[in-house]
C-alpha cells in the first residue's frame, strides 16, 4: 500500500468541532469530518456530500477535533513505517513528538511514548544506523569493514569458481551493510555475465551513488548503456571514467571501439564530440607509453610493431582490392550514365520526326506521311544502347557482390581493427572503503 498518511490530531477545545482537512494527491483539499472504511475514508463534506477516497489517494489528514481511537492508532502505524526508512534520530523524535502532543487516545498515546523513549534511548546512546540496525559508530565500522572483508572473499572464490560459497558471503555482506559498494559492485558484475542488464545497471547505479566518481562502475554503466542503445548515454558515461581515471587502457580500448561504431550523426553530438577529444588526448598518451614496450594501437587492442606492420599490409591489401572495385563500379555507372543520356537524346529525336510526319489533307483529315529510313536507324541505336545498359548492370551487379564478398572477408578477419564488443570492468576491480575516513570513498584506479 503506497499509504503516505500522516494523522496530526488537534485537542479538542470547549469550542464546537471543526471540519477535518484532507489533502489529495492531486494537491486538492476537502474539507469536512473524515471516517475510517475498511477500503479507506468515508469524508462527509460541509455541505452534507458524501464521498468515499481510497487510501492511496491521500496524502495527509489533519484532524481538527480530537482524533477517533482507529484514526490515532492508523497515524501511529504510519510513523513506525516512515522511521523505519529513516536515519535521523532527531527528525523520529520529533515526529513522535508531534503525534503525541495532538493525539488523546491513551492506547495510542501510550505506545507512541514506550517508541519515543526508545528512540531518545538511542539517541543518548549516540548510535547510528546501518541497514536495519542501531548500532554504535564503532560496531558500525566494524560492521563496514566486516561486510568488506566478505565481499572481497566472495569476489576471491567467484574467481576460483566457488559461485555458491560466494553467493553466500555476498548476502551476508549486504545484510551486514546494505551500502557495501564493493558487494553491489560485484553483483552488478554477476548480473551483467548471467545477461540480466537492467538489474546489473541498477545495481552500478546503486555503486555509482555510494562510491562516486569510480572510473570502473562508470565504465560499466557506459557498457550497459550502449547496450541498452544509449548512444549519448554511454559517450558521457565513457567521458567521466576517462576523467575520473585518466589513460586508463581498458576504458580507452572501449571508447576506441564506441567511436568506431558511432553514426555521422552520433558523432556529431555534444557528449560524443567532448569524449572524442578527451580519447584523442588520453590516447595519445597511452599510445607514447605503450610504444616504448613495443606495442601499438590497432584499432581497439594493441600489437607489437612486426605485427602491426603485416596487418597494415593485409589491411592495404583489402583496401586496395576494394578500391578497385569501386573504381570498375564508378566507371560503370558513368556510362551507364552516358548511355541514359544518349537514349533520352535519341527519344527526343524520334518523338520530332514522328511529330513532323503528321500532316492534314485538304478535307480537313489528318494524314501520317512514312517516316524516314533514319527513324529505323534511330530506334536500332537505341535498342543497341538498352542492351548494352543490361550488360553493364550485370556487371555492376557482379562487381557489386564481389566488393561485398571482400567486405564480409575483411569482417570476418580475426586481425579486424574492432570487434563490436566493449568490455565491462570485472570484479576485480570492485571499489574499496577507506576506513580511516569513513565518508571518504576514492576512486581507485582500474
Amino acid at each position: 500500500m503506497k499509504l503516505r498518511l500522516l494523522l496530526t490530531a488537534i485537542l479538542a477545545s470547549a469550542a464546537p468541532a471543526q471540519a477535518d482537512i484532507i489533502t489529495l494527491d492531486d494537491g486538492s483539499v476537502l474539507h469536512g469530518r473524515a471516517l475510517r472504511t475498511p477500503t479507506g475514508f468515508l469524508i462527509t463534506r460541509d455541505d452534507g456530500k458524501t464521498i468515499t477516497v481510497g487510501p492511496d489517494n491521500i496524502v495527509a489528514i489533519e484532524f481538527t477535533r480530537s482524533a477517533p481511537p482507529q484514526a490515532a492508532m492508523d497515524g501511529l502505524t504510519s510513523i513506525r513505517n516512515v522511521v523505519q526508512n529513516m536515519d535521523d534520530l532527531t527528525q523520529i523524535i520529533e515526529r513522535y513528538q508531534r503525534f503525541i502532543s495532538t493525539n488523546t487516545d491513551p492506547h495510542a498515546l501510550a505506545e507512541a511514548t514506550a517508541d519515543l523513549q526508545t528512540w531518545q534511548q538511542r539517541q543518548q546512546a549516540g548510535l547510528v544506523k546501518i541497514g536495519a540496525h542501531w548500532v554504535t559508530p564503532d560496531q558500525r565500522d566494524q560492521l563496514r569493514r566486516q561486510s568488506q572483508s566478505e565481499a572481497l572473499s566472495a569476489r576471491d572464490l567467484l574467481l576460483q569458481n566457488r559461485t555458491e560459497e560466494a553467493q553466500q558471503l555476498l548476502t551476508q555482506a549486504l545484510s551486514d551493510d546494505p551500502a557495501c559498494a564493493t558487494a553491489i559492485y560485484i553483483q552488478g558484475v554477476q548480473f551483467y555475465n548471467g545477461g540480466h542488464l537492467a538489474d546489473a545497471r541498477d545495481a552500478f547505479n546503486s555503486a555509482n551513488s555510494i562510491a562516486p566518481n569510480y572510473a570502473p562502475t562508470l565504465n560499466n554503466l557506459a557498457v550497459i548503456a550502449w547496450r541498452f542503445a544509449s548512444r549519448s548515454a554511454a559517450m558521457g558515461f565513457y567521458d567521466q571514467a576517462m576523467l575520473a581515471s585518466p589513460v586508463a587502457r581498458p576504458i580507452l580500448d572501449n571508447v576506441a571501439e564506441a567511436l568506431a561504431a558511432l553514426t555521422p550523426q552520433e558523432s556529431a553530438s555534444p557528449l560524443a564530440q567532448q569524449a572524442a577529444a578527451d580519447f584523442r588526448q588520453q590516447d595519445a598518451i597511452l599510445q607514447a607509453r605503450r610504444a616504448k614496450e613495443g606495442l601499438y594501437r590497432w584499432g581497439s587492442g594493441w600489437v607489437s610493431a612486426p605485427q602491426l606492420s603485416q596487418l597494415q599490409s593485409e589491411a592495404d591489401k583489402f583496401n586496395r582490392q576494394l578500391d578497385d572495385l569501386q573504381s570498375q563500379i564508378d566507371a560503370i555507372q558513368q556510362r551507364i550514365g552516358q548511355i541514359d543520356s544518349e537514349i533520352d537524346q535519341n527519344n527526343r529525336v524520334l518523338h520530332r520526326m514522328e511529330a513532323s510526319s503528321y500532316i492534314a489533307g485538304e478535307n480537313g483529315i489528318v494524314y501520317q506521311m512514312q517516316l524516314p529510313l533514319s527513324y529505323d536507324q534511330v530506334s536500332d541505336d537505341n535498342r543497341a544502347l538498352k542492351a548494352s545498359k543490361l550488360v553493364l548492370q550485370n556487371q555492376q551487379d557482379a562487381v557489386t557482390a564481389q566488393m561485398n564478398k571482400i567486405q564480409q572477408a575483411q569482417q570476418q578477419s580475426p586481425n579486424q581493427q574492432f570487434t563490436g564488443q566493449q568490455r565491462i570492468i570485472g570484479i576485480e576491480a570492485a571499489p574499496l572503503r577507506q576506513f580511516d575516513s569513513p565518508a571518504t570513498l576514492p576512486a581507485t584506479q582500474p
